[in-house]
């Protein structure tokens, strides 16, 4: 009888430690100190610090949510962390929208490793639009040319896909602008004139390379 309450002691601990928490709001907070999953949803600007106990080795997952209305809000981050890419993300601001931050605690000298998880967004475009990162965007040019403008201040990583969605960029030319930052060595405005329906993948590659196009997706 003592061993099976000592066990399910343990396996107790367990099920919270790997459970999730939804964190109530306030100016600020500290996320995992319940479990290694977490949520907040921002009703205004905060910061938001990790658990001072946490579990070497350890993912940590926190979904940052904006409101339905009201928003967006910022984050501040309380805690040194080491940033995938060397900064903080940007956190989504759609309305509704939830930003994943993945964490992993390494040691008390290294601290805490973190990057942003985006999942991607598919969307059907026939005039102007900004691309988030990780867009996938079926841009249908037949009712006239049009622009996509990538993101600003991109990440490291940050990806962008293209299609040619009904093969009218030949025709009706889609222009790429990139807020100064070469594509392929190139300067933008950047008009893409002919695709043959495919897929195109950029991606973000540093100050240096700027945007890269890697070939079909």
């Amino acid at each position: 009888v003592g061993m099976d309450r000592a066990l399910d002691s343990i396996f107790g601990d367990l099920d919270g430690l790997f459970g999730e928490e939804t964190i109530p709001y306030a100016a600020e907070v500290t996320a995992f100190q319940k479990a290694t999953t977490a949520d907040i949803t921002l009703e205004g600007n905060c910061t938001i610090l990790f658990t001072p106990n946490p579990v070497y080795g350890l993912v940590y997952k926190l979904f940052v949510v904006q409101p339905a209305t009201g928003g967006p809000f910022t984050v501040t981050w309380g805690n040194p962390i080491r940033w995938a890419g060397g900064n903080p993300p940007t956190l989504s601001e759609l309305p509704g929208a939830a930003s994943l931050i993945l964490c992993q605690y390494v040691n008390p000298t290294l601290g805490w490793y973190c990057k942003i998880e985006r999942p991607s967004s598919y969307k059907v475009v026939t005039s102007n639009c900004t691309a988030e990162p990780d867009d996938v965007l079926f841009c249908d040019t037949s009712g006239g040319a049009f622009t996509v403008t990538f993101p600003a201040n991109p990440e490291i990583g940050c990806r962008v896909v293209l299609s040619d969605a009904k093969g009218t960029w030949g025709d009706y030319n889609l222009t790429l602008v990139t807020n100064g930052i070469n594509i392929n060595d190139n300067p933008t405005p950047f008009t893409i004139v002919n695709s043959s329906g495919d897929f195109t993948y950029f991606v973000y590659c540093g100050a240096t390379l700027g945007w890269r196009s890697v070939g079909i997706w």
